[in-house]
């Protein structure tokens, strides 16, 4: 029996977490910036790791722009 089961979530879920809008997060899937699913109706869907993943990124990418501005 295959027990395996891919979680996904809709995009205003995901955007919401990345703290952007649904947009935002549709134009960075078409830019491949983040991978995006779709259910039968179209809607995108985004795996929850790979959310977790894009949002750490955008914190170092933070962190960094305040240390370089900090020391500039």
């Amino acid at each position: 029996m295959d027990t395996t089961h891919t979680q996904t979530m809709i995009a205003m879920l995901a955007a919401r977490q990345l703290g952007v809008s649904t947009r935002t997060l549709s134009r960075w899937a078409d830019q491949g910036k983040i991978k995006a699913g779709r259910t039968a109706a179209g809607w995108r869907t985004f795996d929850p790791h790979d959310v977790q993943q894009l949002k750490k990124e955008m914190l170092k990418r933070r962190v960094r722009e305040n240390k370089s501005d900090a020391q500039g």
